[in-house]
């Protein structure tokens, strides 16, 4: 979920990470063959979906 972990364990600053919520959105993008990132934490990517889900409707069942 968190595009920084790497430098935000490097540098110890745990307490700032974004852990994945297992929330599958990603999925989701993946599936539909969109740019994949996290909804839960960035806006642009909650906003993309919602944009998403409004064409296409929402996805019934998760297959990859």
């Amino acid at each position: 979920a968190d595009s920084l972990l790497p430098i935000k364990l490097e540098t110890g600053k745990l307490d700032e990470i974004n852990w994945c919520t297992a929330c599958d959105n990603c999925i989701e993008f993946l599936i539909r063959q969109k740019p994949v990132g996290c909804a839960t934490y960035y806006k642009e990517y909650a906003l993309a979906l919602k944009e998403i889900r409004k064409e296409m409707g929402k996805l019934e069942e998760k297959h990859t």
